[in-house]
């Protein structure tokens, strides 16, 4: 009587190129998803960040309020220029914006900083503060002061 050897299944007639092409190939697309998935999460929250603290729209009510602040005027001389290095806190929560930002003032006549806290809902930016320390007597001219926020 012959002997039949019993048949290989499949796993065992491929292991040598199955093995290595199906775990690496998982491997790269794992990887692959997450350095991906890590890019773009990063790079939106990023994005999102430097807008809206780079968001020339605070600065520019801001600076509109100075700008009809005839005591401003006087005492930091025209024109009054909005520095570039500033400390700025922005915390994203829900769609709601919280922004908290220092920035130095530049005047001819002297210097200031302007604080800015305010939170942005939808579209529009609610502050509920603007003033300015003036650095030379250390007095706090507050921005609202027709009171509108």
């Amino acid at each position: 009587m012959e002997v039949i050897p019993p048949q290989k299944n499949w796993m065992q007639r491929n292991w040598p190129w199955a093995i290595p092409l199906g775990g690496c190939l998982t491997l790269v697309i794992v990887i692959s998803f997450f350095i991906g998935s890590a890019y773009f999460g990063v790079k939106e929250f990023f994005t999102d960040f430097t807008d809206q603290v780079t968001s020339v729209m605070p600065i520019d009510k801001a600076m509109k309020r100075i700008n009809e602040y005839p005591y401003l005027q006087e005492t930091l001389g025209t024109p009054i220029i909005a520095g570039e290095t500033g400390m700025s806190n922005l915390q994203i929560l829900n769609g709601i914006r919280k922004l908290s930002s220092q920035t130095p003032l530049k005047g001819p006549k002297g210097n200031a900083i302007l604080h800015l806290t305010g939170e942005k809902k939808e579209e529009e930016w609610i502050f509920s503060e603007m003033y300015v320390i003036l650095d030379a007597t250390g007095e706090e001219l507050d921005l609202f002061y027709d009171g509108e926020k």
